[in-house]
């Protein structure tokens, strides 16, 4: 049962953080209130998600506009793998 709780939390996670990246896709800088309307999750959620995406180097962020972009890097590559 605690291995189907932990699988359950992996799946939520990931599927926030798809709906995260999806949004950042455009390579647009976003709000957390944008990402939050759009996605709807939580900004809790979407804090975390993104603490994780900016440890890994996934996103930037801009600490005095309050705002999350894809780092280009990982939007180029994405857009590869979906256009090959």
């Amino acid at each position: 049962m605690d291995m189907l709780i932990h699988l359950l939390g992996d799946i939520q996670t990931t599927t926030k953080m798809v709906k995260i990246i999806e949004l950042l896709g455009d390579g647009k800088w976003h709000t957390l209130e944008e990402i939050q309307e759009t996605a709807r999750l939580t900004k809790r959620s979407i804090i975390r998600v993104v603490q994780f995406l900016k440890e890994y180097g996934f996103v930037m962020t801009d600490e005095e506009e309050h705002k999350i972009r894809l780092n280009e890097n990982v939007r180029n590559f994405l857009i590869q793998k979906v256009t090959s």
